[in-house]
């Protein structure tokens, strides 16, 4: 994959641009020389190799489009992520759309689990400002832990990720949403989410 070009637009005041990337290389990891530590140095890449990739005593094949069989020794699982089912939280949740008054300032929480975790919601918050939400990391199923909230779509302008795991970061629902929604990150973080979202367009 080629490197992303940091031609982008940002859409953002330039002084509320630099305060945001003031403050994303103030809290930045560094090296002991304080320059910023590049994400790839916090990763052991291991790239396919003719479609099969060598992870310590897996062996994970390719075997065609979001299709994997992972193997060990003897034993083998099939893996389709394919994304052409809804899919569901493994937990229950209030599933009804809760209306509410207007708040002027709030936090809901999304979900609070420690670490990820099969049998509740991932951690996610929801801050509001006079009916505008910022959500502070996107959690998986997010469309369904909006509404079960009684939070709209349409109301949330901004999302601030805090790191790249996968249950802080599942952007597909925001670029989904009918209007812009601001991402506050840090640049690392901001490529790294965007690798991935090509990674699942293809």
């Amino acid at each position: 994959m080629a490197p992303l070009k940091r031609s982008w637009k940002w859409g953002t005041p330039d002084k509320l641009k630099q305060e945001w990337l003031n403050t994303s290389r103030h809290l930045a990891l560094k090296h002991e020389d304080g320059s910023i530590r590049d994400v790839e140095s916090f990763f052991n890449m291991i790239p396919f190799d003719n479609d099969v990739a060598e992870v310590d005593h897996f062996t994970i094949r390719h075997c065609g489009f979001d299709q994997y069989e992972v193997s060990v020794g003897r034993e083998s699982v099939n893996v389709d992520i394919n994304e052409d089912d809804h899919v569901y939280p493994p937990y229950r949740m209030q599933s009804d759309f809760i209306p509410r008054d207007l708040v002027k300032l709030g936090l809901e929480i999304l979900g609070s689990a420690s670490e990820f975790s099969a049998n509740e919601p991932c951690t996610g918050l929801a801050l509001c400002h006079n009916g505008s939400y910022i959500l502070i990391d996107s959690l998986p199923y997010l469309d369904k832990h909006l509404y079960a909230r009684g939070i709209s779509k349409n109301s949330v302008s901004a999302v601030f990720l805090t790191h790249l795991h996968d249950d802080h970061c599942a952007m597909f629902p925001l670029i989904l949403m009918p209007h812009r929604v601001e991402v506050i990150t840090t640049v690392e973080i901001f490529e790294m989410v965007i690798e991935e979202l090509s990674c699942h367009l293809n």
